[in-house]
């Protein structure tokens, strides 16, 4: 694929260089070297902007890479409307890589449970309450229900204080942690006796609790 950003330069040589592309996830990992590009070298390609790098990204490499966001060098998102004032300097990191990140009609935001195991992820804006974050979350993942926040500073959120809170107040490195209560007592219940899932008395755990106790002894 020809070179075509940055060649109606004055002070472009006919010289051009190789420039890899990586995209990343949401969290700043690379997921995929996507391929290289070729802008001009010198003067001509450090004055590319970073719309025209993003243009050339879409003309030379594959399909479906239309929807797309550029990072700086040092990791943080471009957004379109500031394209225009960013030149190859600001994006070029010291290995002669691009980052790219794939871009949606709003951010995705995953969701992992206290123990860190991811639940899934939603599409939704960042200055929302999360009493509204908590009515997409039912949406967009069903088998969440019952389960409360836990904000950046690891303190749970009451339901009261949820529409006080926004997205920011929860958000770590592209995710929001939440404690599963259901899920949580019933495997705390297996253990301890004290806590008990609903369909189940504390009576009958403590019994069988005291059962199992029985038998080991009676092994031993």
């Amino acid at each position: 694929m020809d070179c075509e950003v940055g060649t109606n330069n004055d002070d472009y040589d006919g010289t051009n260089q190789m420039i890899g592309i990586e995209l990343v996830n949401e969290k700043g990992n690379t997921v995929n070297h996507v391929g290289i590009i070729f802008l001009p070298t010198g003067s001509a390609g450090r004055r590319c902007n970073a719309q025209e790098i993003k243009q050339a990204i879409c003309n030379q490499l594959i399909a479906g890479l239309s929807n797309i966001r550029l990072l700086t060098k040092e990791g943080w998102t471009v957004l379109k409307e500031q394209e225009t004032q960013l030149q190859l300097g600001n994006i070029l990191n010291e290995n002669q890589v691009i980052k790219i990140r794939r871009a949606f009609d709003k951010p995705r935001i995953g969701i992992v449970n206290s123990t860190g195991t991811a639940q899934g992820f939603v599409f939704c804006n960042n200055d929302i309450c999360l009493h509204e974050l908590r009515q997409i979350m039912n949406n967009q993942i069903p088998h969440i229900q019952v389960f409360h926040f836990i904000d950046n500073n690891d303190w749970p959120v009451s339901a009261e204080q949820e529409s006080k809170l926004t997205i920011p107040d929860v958000l770590i490195n592209q995710q929001i942690k939440i404690h599963m209560i259901g899920h949580e007592m019933v495997k705390v219940s297996t253990f301890s006796g004290d806590t008990f899932p609903p369909h189940q008395s504390p009576t009958k755990i403590r019994r069988c609790s005291l059962k199992l106790l029985t038998v080991h002894a009676f092994q031993q």
